[in-house]
């Protein structure tokens, strides 16, 4: 956890229930401190369809100017890419700056809206589309999220507690 917040980093990140998620490149030690997942999320091993929440971490300025494009093409309307990287320009494992981190969110027409360390090695920016010009929903991520108990076949879990004692 930050020495910042006393929030766990799933809820600074912004991650809310019935989200579609894809992370690149994540440390094992950040999907250990993400603390509790919010109800019903979905984690892609690929981006794929419009994806409500994306968290790249890079090392290099040529995977952030490579990957950012791609990943921003599968990001839905309302959603968030968020982009790490080691802090401290000029170490040895990273030629990233904030400066480069904002120009490529520009050029792939992403505002930079907020900033969070994620851990003592990487900080991190949230972008989201503008909201004037954002694309429209379109797509699964966009549309409203169905509750699981009005699913049809669903089960609770009293329900699938007394079918395994059975």
């Amino acid at each position: 956890m930050s020495r910042y917040s006393i929030k766990p980093l799933s809820e600074r990140l912004g991650l809310r229930p019935y989200q579609r998620l894809y992370f690149e490149g994540a440390p094992l030690i950040y999907l250990n401190s993400l603390g509790p997942s919010p109800v019903g999320i979905r984690f892609l091993n690929a981006p794929e369809g419009p994806i409500d929440f994306i968290h790249l971490f890079v090392t290099s300025l040529d995977d952030l100017e490579r990957r950012v494009p791609l990943l921003a093409k599968h990001l839905s309307p309302r959603g968030m890419l968020w982009v790490s990287w080691p802090k401290g320009r000029g170490q040895p494992h990273t030629d990233i700056d904030e400066e480069a981190v904002a120009n490529i969110g520009l050029a792939c027409g992403l505002s930079g809206v907020k900033d969070c360390e994620i851990d003592e090695r990487w900080t991190g920016r949230k972008f989201v589309f503008p909201k004037k010009g954002r694309p429209r929903s379109t797509g699964f991520a966009g549309a409203p999220h169905t509750p699981a108990a009005d699913m049809p076949g669903h089960r609770t879990e009293r329900e699938l507690v007394s079918a395994g004692a059975r």
